[in-house]
């Protein structure tokens, strides 16, 4: 199941056995417009915040176009998403943060 909202697509993934709403980390990254790589903006916070694999995230291993190198795809809580959105200070995610705040209530 997946909800769409002209935000951030939220979809349910199965975390540690259940089932939750997650946000793409890639889309996240994007929505935000966060000026540090992908790949290092991830792992600043998953180290940072001491997140958990298959509990605060889901890392999924992709090949990348034409055989090139591999690359990492994200999918957090909703939870995770909101704290990565609050430590990012954009007006987008302003509005990111009201939508996820109305979601959580």
């Amino acid at each position: 199941m997946s909800q769409t909202h002209p935000l951030i697509a939220i979809k349910a993934h199965l975390i540690n056995g259940k089932t939750v709403q997650t946000v793409n980390a890639r889309d996240l990254y994007h929505f935000l417009e966060v000026r540090l790589s992908f790949s290092t903006w991830m792992k600043n916070h998953i180290n940072r915040y001491e997140w958990v694999d298959n509990t605060d995230y889901l890392v999924f291993t992709h090949s990348g176009p034409h055989a090139g190198r591999p690359f990492k795809d994200y999918v957090l809580t909703l939870e995770k998403a909101k704290e990565m959105t609050m430590l990012t200070c954009t007006e987008k995610v302003r509005a990111l943060e009201n939508r996820l705040n109305e979601i959580l209530s």
